[in-house]
């Protein structure tokens, strides 16, 4: 949910993750009472697909056309995991 950020001469308003469900943060939000159009940016703290799975309905609610996303450098890598079978599970990839 949003992180406020105080610089020393204004309070700013961020979104840190975006969850792994696709509407999970936006229905949360409503519930809260949190108007997502009043976030400046978005951050997101690495590249696990839990942690970017509602950025396209966050984007979308949002409605900037230049809002900042902010992503750990590794956030395009090709993740997966493998069970004891050695059969490999890919996870979702970062949205385009």
């Amino acid at each position: 949910m949003p992180v406020l950020i105080y610089d020393g001469n204004k309070l700013h308003s961020i979104l840190f993750d975006a969850g792994s469900s696709p509407n999970g943060v936006v229905t949360n939000a409503r519930r809260m009472g949190i108007n997502l159009a009043e976030m400046e940016g978005v951050e997101l703290s690495h590249g696990h697909y839990d942690h970017f799975g509602g950025l396209p309905a966050i984007v979308k609610a949002v409605n900037k056309n230049d809002l900042p996303i902010i992503v750990h450098e590794d956030m395009f890598k090709i993740r997966s995991v493998a069970n004891t079978e050695g059969t490999v599970r890919r996870y979702p990839l970062f949205p385009t």
